[in-house]
């Protein structure tokens, strides 16, 4: 299953991202290798840009049982970069939190967080002369 793995990754670092899919689907197989290999195949389908088909496979990934919460930080880092390519960003907040929570020390993750925590500022439209006709302003 480790040279499925390999291959896999081979085929992606070449852009080959159907061919890695099928090669870590079959390293899957391998309970050493199951978590790398979902991993990789939402990492293939994030830089496809198939967020919904990553995201898909990144939640199953975290229902996989045998591992420690903490296991898990690069599906959750992962799922924050698609929810954020989405537009969702409460979600990719939710999971910036979780990464943080893990590994605090990572600044990508600090720079988003303070970037998603920040209220989108609304500003005020000028008022088109039109509907200002009639005030008068003494300032």
């Amino acid at each position: 299953y480790k040279s499925h793995y390999d291959l896999g990754v081979a085929y992606k670092e070449m852009g080959l991202y159907a061919e890695a899919i099928e090669e870590f689907q079959i390293s899957a197989k391998d309970p050493e290798l199951t978590l790398k290999s979902m991993e990789m195949i939402g990492t293939c389908y994030y830089e496809r840009k198939k967020y919904k088909e990553a995201v898909a496979i990144l939640k199953r990934s975290l229902k996989i049982p045998g591992y420690n919460k903490s296991d898990f930080v690069g599906i959750h880092l992962l799922l924050a970069r698609c929810y954020e390519a989405m537009g969702k960003n409460e979600d990719a907040l939710r999971e910036y939190e979780i990464v943080y929570h893990y590994n605090p020390t990572l600044a990508e993750v600090k720079e988003k967080l303070a970037a998603l925590k920040q209220p989108t500022e609304k500003k005020e439209k000028p008022v088109p002369r039109a509907a200002r006709k009639g005030k008068i302003s003494y300032l």
